[in-house]
This record gives structure tokens, sequence and C-alpha cells, in this order.
């Protein structure tokens, strides 16, 4: 019984052998995209992004801007303004994308 199973086994790896030569399907070899369909970079406005990076706005508009292969994808900031318990003020630092995304408490000035 053992022994069927082994030469099964043995006609199984030598049938997938032949397979594993071929190219793939319609004969061709499997490799890169076509030159230009991958890794192109984004554009906003007048400001470039470069494929797979992010680049970071300033406020007002505080985003951060994605780029894969031609397509932008802007990133809002997802923290809510803290409520104000005593009286103080919120206000998001003058920075770019991530850091403009958090809340600094805004002290008013003692003269």
């Amino acid at each position: 019984m053992h022994i069927g199973y082994f030469l099964a086994i043995i006609l199984l790896q030598a049938s997938l052998r032949p397979c594993q030569k071929t190219k793939g399907p319609n004969g061709c070899t499997p490799g890169a995209l076509p030159r230009g369909t991958y890794g192109v970079n984004c554009t906003y406005g007048d400001e470039t992004v470069r494929h797979g990076k992010i680049k970071g706005r300033l406020p007002p508009s505080c985003l951060g801007l994605y780029c894969w292969n031609g397509t932008l994808t802007p990133i809002r900031c997802q923290i809510p303004k803290p409520r104000s318990i005593s009286g103080e003020t919120y206000v998001r630092p003058n920075e770019t994308w991530p850091r403009c995304c958090y809340w600094r408490r805004q002290c008013p000035y003692v003269e």
C-alpha cells in the first residue's frame, strides 16, 4: 500500500517538471511592466510628488499627498479639536503635515 503512494508521488513530480520549465502563458517570460507604466510621479498644482512618496502641505490645507503610479491620494488629519474645559483655545501649529495635524493649547499672554 505504501509503495503505491510512493509511486504516485514520483509520477506526480515527474509530470510537474515540464510545467516548471515553461515560460508562462503564451510562451512569454514574466517580467517587469512596460516602461512608463510603473513609477509615474504625480503633480498637485505646481508641486511634484514622487511615486511611492508622501509630501506634506502647510496649513491651512494641512494635507499629506501620497502618490502611487500617477494617482494622488490626499491624507487628511484625523485628530479632532480637543474640547475646551477652562476656556483655553487650541490651534494647529504652522508646520507641514503630519505635524500640523496636532493641536496645541494657546496660552493667553499676561502683560
